[in-house]
């Protein structure tokens, strides 16, 4: 709802076709309506078709049926939990038992003010077998569907252009991996090289052990030399019970202390004058190494 131009889950819910239920209140009755969120869902930079006063009740989806797969995915700085570069959701259904498109929805983000579909480059798809040609076709139609000004915010105009002929490629051969486990073969099965690009990276489980050094059994207790020793504000801190100088509150009357720091490095201060500072409301005093 908010409609951030690089939301992960707007290219999704677009190419998905989603079915938003909103409701407000109009003369004291609830009025509902369904908005189907697709071209024209996003009208400008956080903007879309729902009303200042209606609410979203709920997000509707077809069912998807064995011939339809779809996929998404993402390129950001760091590989967890970063906002993304540039997405895209990629939604296909294929004829009866074929891997000819019957029907395609592609849906972006990052390329545009909002996420945005390309649906001249879906029409070229419809009714073309699922191949390394056609995959040049939706290459060079996508760069020209979704151009990228060189002055769009972001930056990065070559390489985020580069990303979604990339994340497509990406979809192709995930797409075309789940086709040929279901004993749909093409005229230009995937070369043994580019199976890999289908993978998705899954971060290992983190392991990690902590080593101490024994100590002799005849070392006093109170000896804390080479033990383990818990450090005194760890339990505090690690629950939130620590209480830091910013955590207490102002007492009535309270004054501190700042240091002034001269703007110039390596000068060599010449004279000390602190009388504006001193008639400041709430200056009380001026300290130097003479007081």
């Amino acid at each position: 709802m908010t409609g951030s131009p690089i939301s992960d889950m707007n290219p999704v819910l677009s190419a998905a076709g989603a079915q938003l239920e909103v409701a407000s209140f109009v003369d004291g009755k609830l009025q509902k309506r369904s908005v189907h969120m697709g071209t024209g869902f996003f009208t400008g930079y956080r903007r879309n078709v729902i009303e200042a006063h209606e609410v979203l009740l709920g997000i509707h989806f077809r069912k998807t049926t064995p011939d339809q797969y779809i996929v998404a995915f993402k390129q950001a700085r760091r590989r967890d939990d970063d906002i993304a570069i540039v997405n895209a959701a990629i939604n296909v259904r294929f004829e009866e038992k074929s891997n000819i498109v019957a029907e395609i929805s592609m849906a972006f983000g990052g390329m545009a003010p909002t996420t945005v579909l390309a649906p001249r480059t879906s029409q070229l798809m419809v009714g073309q077998e699922w191949s390394h040609q056609l995959v040049e076709r939706v290459a060079e139609s996508l760069c020209t569907e979704l151009p990228l000004a060189a002055s769009a915010p972001g930056g990065m105009i070559a390489y985020r252009r580069a990303l979604v002929v990339s994340l497509f490629f990406k979809a192709y051969l995930a797409i075309s991996l789940k086709l040929s486990k279901s004993g749909i073969t093409s005229s230009d099965a995937l070369p043994p090289e580019e199976r890999s690009g289908a993978e998705t990276f899954h971060t290992p489980v983190l392991k990690s052990a902590q080593l101490f050094e024994r100590v002799c059994s005849d070392q006093p207790i109170c000896d804390p030399i080479g033990r383990p020793k818990v450090h005194a504000a760890a339990l505090k801190q690690a629950t939130g019970e620590a209480i830091y100088t910013d955590d207490i509150p102002r007492m009535d009357g309270e004054v501190y202390l700042a240091f002034v720091l001269s703007t110039k490095p390596r000068a060599k201060i010449t004279k000390l004058d602190a009388s504006e500072a001193l008639v400041l409301d709430g200056v009380h005093q001026f300290f130097c190494y003479k007081t």
